[in-house]
């Protein structure tokens, strides 16, 4: 397509896209099970076959390294980040410190993108080419966004958590209906066959709703997607819980 590089006949991307076997790659973590934050970016670097290291960190307050600290505030948009010991997840590194090419990211969203933005042909992509399917991608997260599972889980009185789970519901209904008009033909995903940056910011939650909601509210989205005949939902849903990627990235997950 017009400024698209031509790939060589070999199929391998050109040499300047191509993962270099040493690049440090360094996903900053929770101690023990994953920050949903961080899984985003995780399932990510899986999918696309990327090899990196994870350093894990305490995120308790009264727990922080001063490494943490001062790595966060570097960072950090907040000017009196470092005044108020603020420290969050993930943070990814690429390339050795001090070097020109050294990069440093917060947010995992912006790191999610930078991902694709550094090694979009390796691996598969993850964010299309195709401006239709990218924008189909990007219309999906947001129609997700309104099934966040953690109002569901913490209220005031029963009222409140009731119209916090007629919201999640609600929510369930437009992303029903988004795939429904947006999605792709082929498959389960948000572009039929192709797991996509819509799945890699979406997945953790999955994960989480399914575990929270059937643990606490007694409640299992995946009927509840059923049983609101939101039935494309209910595949996609079913297909992100089960895919490798999310299910590697799960594992050891306590609700």
């Amino acid at each position: 397509g017009i400024g698209e590089r031509a790939m060589p006949a070999d199929g391998a991307p050109p040499p300047e896209k191509r993962q270099k076997r040493d690049e440090r790659i360094v996903l900053w973590n929770k101690v023990g099970s994953d920050c949903p934050f961080v899984q985003r970016d995780k399932i990510a670097l899986i999918e696309k076959g990327i090899p990196f290291e994870e350093k894990q960190v305490e995120l308790a307050a009264e727990k922080r390294s001063q490494e943490f600290l001062d790595m966060y505030a570097s960072m950090s948009l907040d000017p009196k980040a470092s005044e108020k010991k603020l420290g969050k997840v993930p943070i990814l590194e690429h390339g050795e410190p001090g070097t020109a090419g050294y990069v440093k990211l917060i947010e995992s969203g912006v790191i999610l993108e930078y991902i694709e933005d550094a090694w979009g042909d390796v691996g598969p992509r993850l964010r299309p080419r195709e401006p239709k399917a990218a924008a189909a991608m990007r219309l999906f997260s947001e129609a997700f966004a309104q099934m966040m599972p953690m109002k569901t889980i913490f209220g005031k009185s029963v009222e409140e958590l009731q119209g916090h789970l007629r919201d999640y519901a609600q929510g369930m209904r437009m992303a029903d209906r988004c795939l429904r008009l947006y999605g792709l033909e082929g498959g389960p995903f948000v572009l039929g066959p192709l797991f996509s940056q819509a799945e890699c910011l979406a997945a953790p939650f999955v994960v989480r709703a399914d575990a929270h909601l059937k643990e606490f509210r007694g409640v299992d989205p995946k009927q509840l997607a059923l049983d609101l005949e939101c039935h494309r939902l209910h595949r996609w849903f079913c297909a992100v819980l089960a895919h490798p990627s999310v299910v590697k990235t799960s594992e050891g997950f306590d609700p």
